[in-house]
């Protein structure tokens, strides 16, 4: 392995586990960060974690591995999901996925057709699944961070010291 990449990891993990006594907030910085990868503001994604991680003094490496939910291989399926979703929300109704009807739609001259049957559907559905998902985050981080930091790995003896390098910093 590059010595870059193990120096790159090992710096990653100590930044982690900074928040071991804490697996609360460890668990809601991952869910911020979740929350504005899936979040409809596409290109603003890491931007947005950054600013939420410095006014809410989050760990920040936890919030912008949560904005990787929104890697080229998983965000057709936010988008898919977002209008779906918000095509329920905002008409009661399944959206437009045909290929033809929405080239019709972008052709239309009227551009408050698309934005009424596309983007603003999409637009409130992606934000309320960026939230479910935000708060599947919260519990799945916040019970894994429990599981493996309430181990006598990480956990001093009565009378010991803290392990070396886990301590808040």
């Amino acid at each position: 392995m590059a010595a870059w990449f193990r120096k790159f990891r090992s710096t990653l993990t100590a930044a982690i586990q900074r928040d071991y006594r804490n697996p609360r907030r460890l668990a809601f910085s991952a869910a911020v960060g979740v929350f504005c990868g899936a979040s409809p503001f596409w290109g603003l994604h890491t931007a947005l974690a950054l600013l939420f991680a410095l006014l809410l003094r989050l760990n920040t490496p936890a919030v912008l591995c949560g904005t990787l939910v929104s890697n080229p291989w998983f965000a057709p399926f936010l988008i898919f999901a977002g209008l779906e979703f918000g095509s329920w929300m905002v008409r009661g109704e399944g959206s437009i996925l045909s290929l033809q009807e929405v080239r019709t739609l972008a052709r239309d001259p009227e551009w408050t057709s698309i934005y009424r049957e596309i983007l603003l559907p999409y637009f409130w559905g992606s934000l309320a699944l960026s939230a479910l998902l935000a708060v599947c985050t919260f519990f799945l981080c916040w019970w894994i961070a429990r599981a493996y930091w309430g181990s006598s790995r990480y956990q001093p003896r009565k009378g010991e010291a803290e392990p070396v390098g886990t301590g808040p910093q």
